[in-house]
């Protein structure tokens, strides 16, 4: 989060932006959307977390996810298990 584009970052912390993160892998593809949050801080350098609820630290891009890990494809987990290469692409509507 920590090199994410400055005029994204902002447009996340709008609290009625709608942040979406699509992750793709072996073949798989899942999506979850949340809500920004002006606290968002996109400072941590090596994680990025999605929350179910409000709480938001360092590592937080989006809160009010629809779902948490639970409620992804299991054919993108297991393909995620087994190494292979991911795509992660969050976009934010305000």
């Amino acid at each position: 989060p920590a090199d994410f584009d400055p005029e994204f970052v902002e447009a996340c912390r709008d609290r009625a932006a709608t942040i979406t993160v699509e992750i793709e892998a072996g073949g798989h593809r899942d999506t979850v959307t949340g809500r920004g949050d002006p606290d968002l801080e996109f400072t941590n350098e090596r994680s990025a977390v999605g929350r179910t609820s409000d709480y938001v630290d360092d590592r937080t891009i989006v809160n009010g996810a629809e779902f948490g890990a639970e409620g992804f494809d299991r054919d993108l987990v297991a393909a995620l298990a087994d190494g292979a290469a991911v795509t992660v692409t969050i976009s934010v509507t305000n």
